[in-house]
């Protein structure tokens, strides 16, 4: 067949496919169902065989298509933003150690592509931050709610109650030192303590002749 004959046939061949996209893709769908398990072994097999010609392949089309992809990534997100927020948060923990060695590799041999990363997205990384910290803070808050200061019962506002120590080794101060640590490992130090009103906290450790816990 001349190549000229040969472009016609691809040419109506996707205008035929174009044209009757629905019965074409009722009938892929249908073959797909039937053998599923087939498909997988030929795609696995293929991508092991040809792994870097795949990857230069997909390398040079992200490099042709920043904005397409940038664009249809985020309209992706906007539409199954929590489908995404919680196949990220399964896949992190399935693979936790792995993508911290990972990162840290990453993070010690690209210094100074870090440092840019933070210049760049100062302002985003500082909101990030701030609220994660307040979802720590809150999650401290609620702890304290409904409680009382355990030497003279006072309870007006349980937000300034104090954290004092009783039980077991002091890890570390609830009140200044929670922004890195997991909820569970706040929660066990919280256990650990009584809650005190500022005034009884003070006087407990002055009486005992220190001025800080």
């Amino acid at each position: 067949m001349a190549y000229s004959d040969r472009e016609k046939k691809r040419a109506y061949e996707r205008e035929y496919r174009k044209k009757n996209r629905a019965k074409f893709l009722a009938k892929s769908k249908k073959y797909y169902e039937k053998n599923k398990e087939k498909i997988a072994i030929k795609q696995k097999a293929y991508a092991k065989k040809h792994r870097e010609r795949i990857k230069a392949y997909k390398k040079e089309y992200a490099e042709k298509n920043i904005e397409d992809i940038a664009k249809y990534k985020r309209e992706y997100y906007e539409k199954h933003k929590r489908l995404v927020s919680e196949q990220g948060k399964r896949r992190y923990q399935k693979h936790k150690e792995k993508i911290k060695a990972k990162t840290k590799e990453w993070r010690e041999k690209n210094p100074d592509k870090v440092k840019a990363y933070i210049e760049r997205n100062k302002d985003k990384i500082k909101k990030r931050k701030r609220r994660y910290y307040e979802r720590k803070a809150k999650f401290v808050l609620d702890y304290k709610k409904d409680k009382c200061c355990a030497k003279c019962g006072w309870n007006k506002h349980t937000e300034i109650l104090q954290f004092h120590h009783t039980k077991g080794d002091k890890s570390f101060s609830v009140g200044t030192a929670i922004g890195n640590k997991k909820n569970e490992i706040i929660k066990a130090e919280m256990d650990k303590c009584i809650l005190l009103c500022p005034n009884c906290h003070f006087w407990l450790h002055y009486s005992k002749g220190k001025m800080s816990e």
